[in-house]
């Protein structure tokens, strides 16, 4: 696939810096729609996984969730494989989501794409930078904190559409092979703890086991 980020080659001043002639800058809600958790009742967690994943900030580096919720709250927000969010507290980098379907807990927000032609994983590589940011300049902070108005400030820059379709289909294959193998690993560390206890207890042997 031919990718050509701009023509002519010429560079022009915007708030940002130089940019490729043609484009633009604008807030990140050029794009992006950021969607909050909400707060769910510790009272009502329970871990015998009734209800759905409540996903929190400590969830977010293994995809799996320890605590479920039946609770269903009027600005509930359901998380999917693939879908990219990130903790507000202590620490900002956004993830791409691994694990099961799951709610949003408060303390998290999740970055949804405007417009069909705009990749999560385009979404993804524009908040990174912006997130990494904030993360370096509230280092030292007793308990740093990511609020609204620090992502109300995020300036990007804004490439025509035809621009962000490209980059999009290029990206998008490889982050949903990351995502997939990702998953096969939550299944297979799955299996493995529920098999192991039993293999090693004898309550059952290596030939009853069959991964067909």
């Amino acid at each position: 696939m031919d990718f050509e980020p701009f023509k002519g080659g010429k560079f022009v001043d915007s708030e940002l810096g130089l940019i490729p002639k043609g484009w633009s800058t604008g807030t990140i809600y050029s794009y992006i729609d950021v969607i909050y958790g909400a707060p769910y009742k510790s009272a009502l967690f329970n871990d015998k996984k009734q209800g759905l994943p409540l996903i929190r900030i400590r969830d977010l580096k293994t995809y799996t969730p320890q605590y479920y919720t039946k609770e269903v709250l009027p600005n509930t927000e359901y998380v999917e494989c693939g879908d990219i969010i990130a903790g507000m507290d202590a620490e900002f980098i956004p993830h791409i989501w691994r694990g099961e379907k799951g709610v949003l807990n408060q303390r998290l927000c999740k970055f949804v794409p405007k417009y069909d032609y705009v990749s999560k994983y385009y979404i993804y590589s524009l908040v990174y930078p912006k997130l990494a940011f904030v993360q370096s300049y509230k280092v030292g902070t007793t308990v740093s904190h990511l609020g609204k108005a620090d992502i109300d400030r995020f300036k990007v820059i804004v490439p025509p559409e035809d621009i962000i379709m490209q980059y999009s289909k290029i990206v998008n294959s490889y982050f949903a092979e990351i995502v997939k193998v990702s998953n096969e690993n939550q299944i297979l560390s799955s299996l493995r703890d529920t098999l192991l206890p039993k293999l090693m207890s004898g309550e059952i042997s290596v030939e009853e086991v069959s991964l067909d």
